[in-house]
């Protein structure tokens, strides 16, 4: 935002630049962008919590295997 008017990046090929656009469209280019960058931190807990669990597996399978 500058001096009143709302720009968002143009990412056309051979057309790349800042472009000024509505406040309506300023604000949905402001939450689609929002909405990716929590999909990054979500995805990084998944695999984290895959290997937590991965991990733990041969642990408990030995344990299995130990007591018979």
């Amino acid at each position: 935002m500058k001096e009143g008017r709302y720009f968002a990046f143009d990412t056309i090929p051979h057309a790349r630049g800042a472009v000024e656009v509505s406040r309506s469209r300023y604000r949905a280019v402001l939450e689609s962008e929002r909405r990716s960058m929590l999909a990054i931190p979500g995805l990084l807990f998944v695999a984290a919590a895959y290997v937590v669990l991965a991990a733990g597996e041969p642990r408990r399978a030995d344990r299995v295997s130990g007591t018979s």
